[in-house]
């Protein structure tokens, strides 16, 4: 999204960007516009942190009128050293003056390993 002041509104539909893992150091980084990157970094492997950064890659306060939903259990997430802190089981949204800037959601899925003679398939429905 391409907005100095996140205020536009995104698609109506969202699209699949990339996905985030608490198994890795990587940091994923959503960029607003040329001064502005959101940042998902693992703390630990079942929580990690949400914050903003300038063009220097320097963490900035949260942006005013930036809310940061659970969207599990409908609450907001507060804010703790101009940091929003999730875990890896809930969905959440990140609204800017009420438009929805990205979400993250919980992928719930589970990876199937066995003997290399184990044989599997999938019966789509």
């Amino acid at each position: 999204m391409s907005t100095a002041d996140l205020t536009n509104d995104p698609p109506a539909t969202m699209s699949y960007k990339s996905s985030f893992s608490y198994k890795n150091d990587n940091i994923n980084v959503i960029y607003v516009d040329n001064n502005i990157q959101i940042r998902i970094e693992r703390v630990t492997s079942d929580v990690a942190r949400v914050y903003f950064v300038n063009n220097r890659g320097r963490q900035i306060q949260v942006p005013a009128n930036t809310i940061f939903r659970n969207t599990t259990n409908n609450q907001n997430e507060p804010i703790h050293n101009n940091s929003f802190y999730i875990t890896w089981v809930p969905n959440y949204i990140l609204f800017h003056n009420g438009a929805e800037i990205f979400k993250l959601e919980n992928q719930k899925q589970q990876a199937i390993k066995g003997a290399i003679d184990l044989e599997t398939d999938v019966i789509q429905q």
